[in-house]
């Protein structure tokens, strides 16, 4: 069984091979374009993956900047790109110990409209949940719920993660010191 709290640091990292047209070649993209926003997003999580946080950070801030630097993000590419970045940014930034400029990129996503496309739909609903669990690590129980019944309706699956968090009744915080957040 998945622990709420933990789902930050158990998230499936894999790269969706739809999100970059690219061979595994990011580097070369970026040397090309460096503001290709999708070769960024990637290499972004390539270097989450490795480990190297504030090297994941700084080209997921780019990818962001990019997408608003002319406006907010209209087209659906666009604002998928903005959520995947955002998830991951987010995540980045808690693993460095930084839980609130986490949080900031997670609740970018909840401020999004629910988009109708089936793939950006579920990085949505995934992107709530972790907010959720960011969330729960820090106390914020009804934020908590209100996100995991979202994430719920669309997904079933969820459901064990909104029963857990209704079914806690102790203090959120009390568990904060005695947790293994580096364990993952």
């Amino acid at each position: 069984m998945i622990e709420l709290r933990t789902v930050l640091f158990r998230f499936d990292w894999e790269v969706p091979l739809t999100l970059c047209w690219l061979t595994f070649d990011d580097g070369l993209a970026l040397d090309e374009d460096p503001d290709y926003i999708n070769a960024l997003i990637v290499m972004g999580q390539t270097q989450l993956q490795k480990g190297l946080l504030a090297e994941a950070i700084e080209y997921l801030e780019r990818a962001i900047s990019k997408l608003f630097i002319s406006s907010h993000p209209t087209k659906v590419e666009n604002i998928d790109l903005l959520i995947v970045a955002s998830q991951w940014a987010g995540v980045a930034y808690i693993r460095q110990g930084k839980m609130a400029e986490g949080i900031v990129h997670l609740e970018r996503i909840a401020n999004l409209e629910e988009l109708e496309e089936k793939s950006s739909k579920a990085h949505y609903y995934d992107g709530l949940v972790l907010l959720s669990s960011a969330l729960c690590n820090v106390g914020r129980k009804a934020e908590v719920v209100k996100h995991l019944h979202l994430a719920a309706a669309y997904n079933p699956e969820y459901n064990e993660l909104l029963q857990q968090c209704e079914n806690d009744d102790d203090d959120f915080t009390s568990e904060l010191t005695s947790s293994r957040i580096g364990d993952y």
